[in-house]
């Protein structure tokens, strides 16, 4: 197995935790802990690489960083969205956004590390789905 397909699942499955627990903190925190993997994860995939249906070449590889970044980055200021709207909005909807959040980040890192056109579509098709459900 690809180390690829390893940066590509960890999104999916927070997804999974933070749309099953957590109130709005500590959504927001688990939240941009799941980045912050996430970004380590992308940077790490420079010295493993990938192969098969997620071959990465080196522009792969940097904008996967790049999107990494920026996912940890708006995590961080997600934080302090949450902490002043939390009472806004009820516990589910929280948990729904958060896990909509890694949801964009995993298709995204799916769509940029895919080396098959059917899988960048589904992967684009998802993250416009996740989108907009958010």
């Amino acid at each position: 197995m690809s180390f690829a397909w390893i940066v590509i699942a960890w999104p999916f499955l927070a997804a999974l935790v933070l749309g099953l627990a957590g109130g709005p903190r500590a959504g927001a925190i688990g939240n941009a802990v799941a980045c912050a993997v996430s970004f380590a994860l992308s940077l790490a995939l420079f010295a493993y690489g990938g192969d098969g249906l997620v071959a990465t070449d080196a522009l792969a590889r940097l904008f996967g960083t790049v999107s990494g970044f920026v996912g940890l980055t708006a995590s961080l200021v997600n934080i302090s969205y949450v902490m002043g709207d939390a009472a806004r909005m009820p516990v589910r909807r929280w948990r729904l956004y958060h896990a909509l959040f890694q949801i964009v980040l995993g298709a995204s890192l799916l769509g940029l590390y895919a080396d098959n056109i059917g899988l960048l579509w589904a992967a684009m098709e998802g993250g416009t789905i996740a989108m907009t459900l958010g």
